[in-house]
């Protein structure tokens, strides 16, 4: 699994034109300076995508967990052996000023234990929330991942293979312009099917048929939104619903209309 990480650019710095016009920078070293500048060359920041390292994450989590209750086995030993000693040894256990205050090379010992319990938490804790973070990041696209392996696996070694042909007609649009786009025709479409289906329905009048209608409008409407959104499951159910229950009402308002108007 990858992380895709955004970094807003800086205020008053001077922007590289190829940035701007969305070419990667040229006259870069091979090796991370090229792969940086490329990284970077993309407006959107669509190929800030690192590496999780989820298994090295999860080993050292591990290992944490093993160094604390190795700590945790030491202090439970210390208070074994305070608790079959003496009683102003037992009040230690009791009492944080006897244990701080006591002159004791034990409890000195268990002072030092304390802090390097304290330590150990802090760190393990901390590596918990950090990787926490890492986890409700944002995944990058598939076609981004694609795009990134294809630059970095795929470069030619000989000039001469690449092709000089240029096709006009194709073209590079900015992943921004797209999601907009995406964004603008998954709400009229939206809108056309409600409009669509009240419409209809209000034409029809036979009963029977603006039932089929209903489930004819419902169906589309769920394949719209499976397609043309990222909803999950429960959203899209939820929506589905929400569309039928509009539909419904309107129907059911019509039916009652009609049942209320005198007969010719």
């Amino acid at each position: 699994m990858r992380l895709k990480l955004w970094k807003s650019q800086e205020q008053g710095a001077n922007p590289d034109p190829d940035l701007e016009l969305g070419r990667a920078p040229r006259n870069f070293i091979n090796g991370f300076p090229s792969v940086a500048a490329f990284i970077a060359s993309d407006p959107d920041h669509s190929f800030f995508i690192y590496n999780a390292f989820h298994r090295l994450s999860s080993r050292n989590l591990l290992y944490l967990e093993a160094e604390i209750l190795d700590l945790q086995k030491q202090q439970d030993d210390l208070d074994f052996r305070d608790s079959r000693k003496d009683p102003d040894v037992q009040q230690c256990l009791r009492s944080w000023t006897k244990l701080r205050t006591s002159g004791d090379p034990d409890q000195a010992k268990r002072m030092e234990l304390i802090e390097k319990i304290r330590e150990k938490l802090k760190e393990y804790q901390e590596a918990l929330v950090l990787q926490q973070t890492v986890l409700n990041m944002e995944k990058p696209q598939s076609g981004t991942v694609e795009a990134l392996k294809l630059w970095l696996d795929g470069r030619l070694d000989d000039e001469d293979n690449l092709d000089t042909h240029v096709d006009e007609s194709i073209a590079l649009f900015s992943m921004r312009k797209i999601n907009r786009a995406v964004t603008i025709i998954s709400m009229a479409l939206a809108v056309v099917l409600l409009i669509v289906s009240i419409v209809t329905l209000y034409l029809v009048t036979n009963n029977n048929i603006r039932l089929a209608l209903i489930c004819v409008f419902t169906v589309v409407f769920a394949g719209s939104v499976h397609l043309l959104t990222n909803a999950k499951r429960a959203e899209l159910f939820a929506s589905t619903a929400a569309y039928a229950a509009v539909l419904v009402v309107f129907v059911s308002g019509s039916l009652g209309s009609q049942s209320c108007c005198p007969q010719g």
